[in-house]
């Protein structure tokens, strides 16, 4: 009898709980996974503004057509990156010809809501509207609103994040010569989509 009571009152003392093994195998997986969700929320934000810069870009050039149809006047808009942000700009140009082109665009504006992070990936078939003097890219709207001649058809412009080992590309992408606009974008490093 005092041998059982000596075992229930250990038993009763004894705390039932986990090893020391245990808690440190449990933080370290739970602190791999939670580096591998910080990681996927940070890549997931920047694909969310990179899609924002796309829908920018895609409306101003949606709306330079639109002016120059409303207006019977050539405009042009423009895109150009700093090295250390992306920017636009938009201008009519009525005395527009060959000879003539729009004048020095001087209202620039920052392209999103951030525009430090992106750049614009320069040559074909990443981005094809005409490229100036200046450095920036440009495409033009006859009045009618058609895409001038000077362009090449189709016209594309390609973003991407500018400092990132997986650059994902968006872009906009001007399809014929009525200035049908699309959007196509790619995740991976093949250059399907927006090349």
């Amino acid at each position: 009898m005092a041998q059982k009571q000596r075992r229930k009152k250990y038993r009763d003392r004894w705390w039932p709980g986990f090893t020391l093994l245990e808690v440190l195998v449990t933080v370290v997986i739970v602190g791999i996974l939670a580096s591998l969700a910080a990681s996927l929320f940070v890549n997931l934000n920047y694909r969310i503004a990179l899609n924002g810069v796309q829908a920018a870009a895609l409306q101003y050039i949606q709306q330079a057509q639109n002016n120059a149809e409303k207006q019977q006047v050539v405009w042009e808009v423009a895109f150009k990156d700093t090295g250390s942000q992306t920017e636009w700009a938009m201008t009519s140009c009525p005395a527009f010809s060959s000879t003539n082109p729009c004048a020095t665009l001087t209202a620039w504006n920052p392209l999103g809501s951030n525009p430090s992070l992106f750049a614009i990936k320069t040559g074909a078939p990443y981005t094809t509207l005409v490229s100036n003097a200046n450095g920036y890219y440009t495409l033009t709207f006859d009045s009618d609103g058609t895409v001038d001649s000077s362009n090449t058809i189709p016209a594309q412009i390609t973003f991407v994040l500018r400092s990132s080992t997986v650059n994902p590309k968006r872009c906009v992408i001007v399809e014929t010569i009525l200035g049908e606009t699309t959007t196509a974008g790619e995740d991976s490093t093949a250059d399907t989509g927006c090349g």
